[in-house]
């Protein structure tokens, strides 16, 4: 039995197996119609369209439209690239929200890194450098990246003899050498670093560690190569302050990224049966 408003009353009844091969009476399927199915009374692609509010509700924006609070499901119908209803509107007091990290003593030691080994050789640091065997070709480098305390490249070009001054340089200054690459180059060695920085990756691990054991935190994903967390939080729960005071107190800096469907038009379609 279906109410008077549901979407599946009027559909055609069939008969069909179960897993148990027992015959059993229902529905077929009910077919949504796209925006711009034209069987469904013309195009309402941009007929007409809810900028979406604070505290929207389904059955509220139902009731506003068609008089119905029942008949929500034509609204998920009109946008069908939003597979899930809820995700039409904003889910305060969830909030969803993307930060983009920096370990601020990493930065300090990077750049004093960059600076001792200027001492030592010809740098080409944030950059991943491409060249040639031929002694004639110069290093080409490309446009220059923000540091990564999770693991960088630093091409030096140095005398033979100063390769113990530059793992001692990264050394005394908390850097660990991951792995190198050397070659001949102009009567000279180049070598390739790869570097990370012990004492931030373990304030980022211990960051996660405390999120994950903050209450009114929901979800917490992290980007490791991009150094960023996507974080879902009850905002009832915990104020955006707080999360903010954790976050600095372990040593980062942070853009933040957030994400609000608010503003966002969705569409209304047209009441009809169907």
């Amino acid at each position: 039995m279906f109410s008077k408003g549901s979407r599946y009353r009027n559909l055609v009844e069939t008969i069909f197996l179960n897993a148990q091969g027992e015959r059993v009476q229902g529905k077929v399927l009910r077919r949504m119609r796209r925006p711009s199915d034209p069987s469904a009374n013309g195009t309402f692609e941009n007929r007409f369209q809810h900028t979406v509010l604070t505290g929207d509700r389904l059955d509220l924006l139902a009731y506003k439209y068609y008089s119905d609070t029942t008949r929500w499901w034509l609204i998920s119908d009109g946008n069908p690239e939003w597979p899930y209803p809820l995700d039409l509107l904003d889910e305060r007091p969830l909030v969803e929200e993307t930060f983009r990290l920096t370990h601020i003593a990493f930065q300090g030691r990077y750049f004093e890194l960059i600076v001792a080994l200027g001492g030592i050789g010809e740098v080409h640091a944030n950059s991943v450098s491409f060249f040639s065997l031929d002694e004639k070709e110069d290093f080409e480098t490309r446009q220059e990246l923000d540091p990564s305390f999770l693991e960088e490249n630093v091409l030096v070009v140095y005398a033979p003899t100063r390769r113990n001054d530059l793992l001692n340089a990264m050394q005394t200054r908390g850097f660990r050498r991951l792995r190198s690459f050397a070659f001949p180059f102009g009567g000279r060695f180049a070598e390739s670093f790869v570097v990370d920085d012990p004492a931030a990756k373990a304030d980022w691990h211990t960051l996660l560690d405390d999120l994950h054991a903050t209450p009114g935190l929901v979800d917490v994903q992290t980007e490791l190569t991009e150094s960023t967390l996507d974080i879902v939080y009850n905002s009832a729960a915990i104020s955006r302050e707080s999360l903010v005071n954790l976050i600095s107190s372990h040593g980062f800096d942070f853009e933040a990224i957030p994400y609000s469907r608010v503003g966002r038009k969705i569409r209304i379609p047209p009441n009809q049966f169907v």
